[in-house]
């Protein structure tokens, strides 16, 4: 299942209401997910604190590698 659709699938459960007019936007794009976590640089030593509205896409995939 893509990130997208995992995304939606959330939204549609939890029956969330957003507008990108004020700025409501979720990230849904693996490619751009990864480049952001990569530009972290974060390995299994790494300790990482991600602060930020959302559901939690971005602090997954930060944990997934990191030690904490």
């Amino acid at each position: 299942m893509s990130l997208a659709s995992k995304t939606k699938d959330i939204v549609k459960h939890f029956e969330f209401k957003f507008s990108k007019s004020l700025g409501q936007n979720f990230l849904i794009d693996q490619n751009i997910l990864n480049k952001i976590v990569d530009s972290a640089e974060l390995d299994e030593n790494s300790t990482a604190i991600e602060i930020g509205p959302g559901i939690g896409v971005l602090t997954q995939e930060m944990a997934r590698r990191c030690k904490k």
